[in-house]
């Protein structure tokens, strides 16, 4: 078991359907200082966390598909063993990856004061493409992808890029741009309605303003309905 790619390998063996059981006990075995020492990279810390998420999910909800049943507890529940924490989804989601931000406050408040663990390895800003690479196993999310350290930047970027694609429609004739319901649960990760508006156009996905006659007002934001139906597999 290579511990640098401890992550991956355990994303890859949950997808691949092979025993993980191995890479749950390391977790909870090894000292995430060895794990994730100061000596790396923020990028290989980012795909840790990523790649674990995803990871916990799929095992989870094949293991157990009825627990999906109750989310509350799904992602709340401190079940994850990480020595020397116990955490949740929740807390490598929204108190490590998105900077203690609370769940409920729309991206706009971060908790006044986080845990320990989510000091201990929040990065130093909030990447908001994190958002089309978790996977959660509803039918609306992003699919699953094993996020390398040295290619994630480019990673992000193309799952950022895949999933407006796919999810985002724009009707030219009302100016109206139907886009997912994450846009509208973390609006202050992506700057509110204005930055949510920039990241569309700068992905090609509106058109650009000098490009196009603009009509009154500004380009109008629909979020789509989140279809929360279980899909296991991981591809979205």
């Amino acid at each position: 078991m290579n511990r640098e790619r401890i992550s991956q390998e355990f994303l890859l063996a949950v997808r691949t359907e092979q025993n993980y059981k191995p890479y749950v006990d390391a977790l909870a075995a090894i000292p995430l200082a060895e794990l994730l020492p100061d000596t790396q990279s923020r990028n290989f810390k980012k795909a840790f966390w990523l790649n674990l998420y995803n990871a916990f999910v799929l095992a989870w909800l094949r293991e157990n598909p009825a627990a999906y049943r109750n989310r509350h507890r799904f992602f709340g529940q401190r079940r994850i063993h990480l020595r020397p924490f116990s955490v949740s989804l929740d807390d490598i989601e929204h108190g490590v990856l998105r900077r203690a931000t609370l769940n409920w406050s729309l991206g706009y408040v971060r908790h006044p004061f986080p845990g320990v663990f989510a000091r201990a390895f929040m990065p130093e800003r909030l990447d908001f493409r994190i958002h089309f690479a978790l996977n959660c196993g509803a039918a609306s999310c992003p699919p699953i992808a094993c996020y390398e350290p040295e290619k994630l930047d480019s990673q992000l970027d193309l799952a950022m890029q895949g999933y407006l694609e796919a999810e985002c429609r724009y009707d030219a004739a009302t100016d109206t741009v139907a886009v997912p319901k994450l846009f509208s649960w973390y609006r202050g990760d992506f700057g509110g309605p204005a930055g949510i508006r920039q990241l569309l156009e700068r992905q090609n996905i509106t058109p650009a303003r000098q490009n196009s006659i603009p009509p009154k007002g500004k380009t109008r934001l629909r979020f789509k309905p989140y279809d929360w139906t279980l899909k296991p597999d991981g591809t979205g």
